[in-house]
């Protein structure tokens, strides 16, 4: 099943001022198979502002942990991130290697 979602944050006031902390663009994570990609997560999009509690929602198999994993940069082979922003504080963790994220 593919994920293709965009999470719509409680609004709060409104010109909520409040520093968004973490926000995901278009985040796609793809599974290789012997007879291609399975493709898991496609399109997500969120933004958390500071203060903020998010929950993921959803059916079985629908690719909420494969959310979080990929996030969290955890999915292990054969899966990997093939496309989207994960900005926290203003900076993309999915672009960093892995010495660059341990340097965070």
């Amino acid at each position: 099943m593919t994920t293709n979602a965009t999470i719509a944050t409680a609004p709060g006031k409104t010109g909520d001022s409040r520093e968004i902390v973490l926000d995901v663009k278009n985040f796609r994570v793809h599974y290789a198979t012997p007879l291609g990609d399975v493709i898991a997560v496609n399109g997500v999009n969120f933004f958390l502002r500071k203060g903020e509690t998010l929950g993921l929602v959803g059916e079985s198999g629908c690719g909420k942990t494969t959310t979080a994993m990929g996030i969290l940069r955890l999915v292990q082979p054969p899966g990997r991130i093939v496309g989207g922003q994960v900005l926290l504080n203003g900076v993309d963790v999915a672009s960093l290697d892995e010495s660059q994220l341990r340097s965070r």
